[in-house]
């Protein structure tokens, strides 16, 4: 029997790895083997090889279940569905969420040419537009206030933690 056939996908660690799959800004597609049923895929510490048994992730390494990568294997492959996401919460007066205080978070951006840059900025709101979420923030390398369209937005640190969901700047 396979690795995959004995995991219980329902279990809520595993639903939780599948919308990291799925969602993860960070968690990035390098290759995809369609053949072979491989990929390699970059995330914030690395880049790592997957298939459906096994990921040379520490995740996968230390517990020897399915981890994210190999779930967004499946995604990209198109073999199991993505969970469903969690619709962002939206002010009602409009698409503009005030961040206060202002906060200081470490991000790398990825610009409209494909290169990434590291910025330090005070973000100090969030905006919905239509279907794109944007953050605003006095940038500390262009040395003023600036936009920055979240999903170009690889990896964000706030008091030494990576934040995956852009809400927790608000919730916190």
């Amino acid at each position: 029997m396979s690795l995959w056939e004995t995991t219980d996908h329902d279990d809520p660690e595993q639903i939780e790895r599948k919308k990291r799959a799925r969602y993860n800004s960070i968690l990035s597609t390098i290759s995809i083997n369609k053949e072979l049923k491989t990929g390699v895929f970059q995330g914030r510490t690395g880049i790592y090889e997957t298939s459906f048994e096994t990921c040379t992730c520490g995740d996968f390494q230390d517990r020897q279940l399915p981890c994210k990568h190999i779930y967004r294997l499946d995604y990209e492959l198109e073999i199991i569905e993505p969970p469903e996401k969690k619709p962002p919460v939206k002010p009602k007066a409009d698409n503009r969420i005030k961040i206060t205080p202002a906060k200081t978070v470490h991000i790398n951006y990825k610009g409209s040419n494909g290169k990434i840059s590291e910025r330090d900025i005070d973000a100090n709101m969030i905006e919905f537009v239509g279907d794109k979420l944007y953050i605003y923030g006095y940038c500390h390398v262009r040395k003023m206030v600036r936009q920055f369209l979240a999903s170009r937005i690889t990896c964000m640190v706030y008091e030494g933690r990576e934040i995956t969901d852009f809400m927790e700047l608000i919730e916190n």
